[in-house]
């Protein structure tokens, strides 16, 4: 990369570890300030607020001055990274947890957790990126430790009143909870995530694996080659309004829409009904990426156990393998079937959308799709053939 500027390999290496070097001195002065700000804390009997943010919420012009007024109402305020100098919290959590800067926050929680002394308050803007996940989580480790959580939704407004109020009852609550210099009895149990239940081998032989329906056309062909590998498979095909208000109630409504619907539409299963939750397992898509779709299991987790359904496994299905379910593998030849059922879904829906605009018979794109959707889930199931298949040569040509 650099040798247009003649640097060596190792004037590059040196240069990478230097920057190490700096790094850690860096974070070394950051927590340096933060036991400094503990001391003062205890010098004058005051509480401290860890204001949890995006790197973004140190700006001036996005925080508001929510430092500052928590400066005014007699209390110390404390980064996350001044305040966590090992880890506390066993993992894995409910949530995926594979960003810097979420794992930092969640220790954070973890250390407020243990002080009686430090309360945590998370500025969020416009529900940014992942926050509803981590908002999620980070209450979830304080009210395991029976402490509060407090969110700050903080946008483009610079009218403060109400944060203000909210902080005021903060620390009035704070106070009345815990002394100011109560160091918490802490039980290791407070770290530790709800046990997480999994797919066993067991469940492949006795569970039915519900999958809601995120590609009506792709999908449908998924799930033969699901079950031609063992798997009981049942497609949820529709959500209804009722799915979508059970999203409402059990997902953060930060999440994005997606999430709210497949997740209602898997709980409305288990509300009407309609499946037991002893010989269920909801099947849920992971992409690994930056986006909340790699945490849709964990939003999933969370609703299950909040609407009472705590047995139920969460088989998170991704090509990478990023959660362990020993009673499901992703064979190569399994890979290489689903590939070809997208892109024969590709294939089947371009064909659909542009016929049906121009059909002459109402409803006639419709059932030659459907007849090809049965067919191409014959050949999946079946493993390369139809036996319905007769005649679909010449209805081809």
């Amino acid at each position: 990369m650099f040798t247009d500027w003649n640097v060596s390999l190792a004037e590059a290496k040196a240069a990478v570890a230097a920057g190490y070097e700096e790094d850690a001195k860096a974070k070394a002065d950051i927590r340096a300030e933060g036991l400094r700000a503990l001391e003062y804390m205890e010098e004058h009997d005051l509480k401290g607020i860890v204001l949890a943010g995006r790197p973004y919420h140190v700006d001036p012009e996005i925080h508001h001055g929510i430092p500052e007024i928590i400066t005014s109402l007699g209390m110390v305020v404390f980064t996350e990274d001044s305040v966590i100098d090992q880890p506390l919290l066993e993992r894995p959590l409910r949530v995926r947890d594979q960003w810097a800067y979420h794992s930092r926050l969640y220790e954070a929680a973890a250390r407020v957790a243990r002080d009686g002394r430090l309360q945590l308050v998370q500025l969020t803007s416009f529900g940014c990126g992942v926050d509803a996940i981590t908002a999620d989580q980070v209450q979830e480790i304080l009210e395991r430790a029976d402490d509060v959580y407090t969110l700050l939704k903080i946008d483009e407004v610079s009218n403060l009143g109400a944060a203000t109020i909210r902080l005021r009852s903060l620390k009035a609550a704070a106070a009345e909870r815990r002394g100011s210099s109560e160091i918490v009895t802490y039980s290791e149990d407070h770290a530790k995530a709800p046990e997480r239940v999994v797919f066993t081998e067991e469940h492949k032989a006795t569970h039915t694996i519900y999958a809601p329906q995120m590609a009506p056309i792709h999908f449908r062909l998924l799930m033969p080659v699901l079950r031609r590998a063992g798997y009981k498979m049942e497609l949820l095909e529709r959500a209804s309004r009722d799915d979508i208000e059970l999203g409402l109630k059990y997902v953060h409504n930060d999440a994005c829409f997606p999430a709210l619907m497949v997740i209602g539409q898997l709980l409305g299963k288990f509300e009407r009904g309609e499946a037991d939750p002893d010989h269920s397992t909801v099947g849920i898509t992971q992409t690994g990426g930056m986006c909340r779709a790699t945490n849709y299991a964990g939003l999933l987790r969370k609703a299950l156990l909040d609407a009472g359904y705590p047995q139920v496994p969460v088989l998170a299905i991704s090509v990478q393998g990023l959660e362990p379910s020993p009673g499901f593998k992703m064979t190569p030849a399994m890979a290489h079937r689903a590939f070809q059922a997208f892109v024969l879904g590709d294939l089947l829906q371009n064909v659909l959308l542009r016929v049906r605009p121009y059909e002459a018979v109402p409803g006639a794109a419709d059932e030659l799709y459907r007849r090809w959707d049965a067919l191409c889930q014959e050949f999946f199931f079946h493993g390369g053939h139809s036996p319905a298949s007769t005649g679909a040569s010449a209805t081809a040509g």
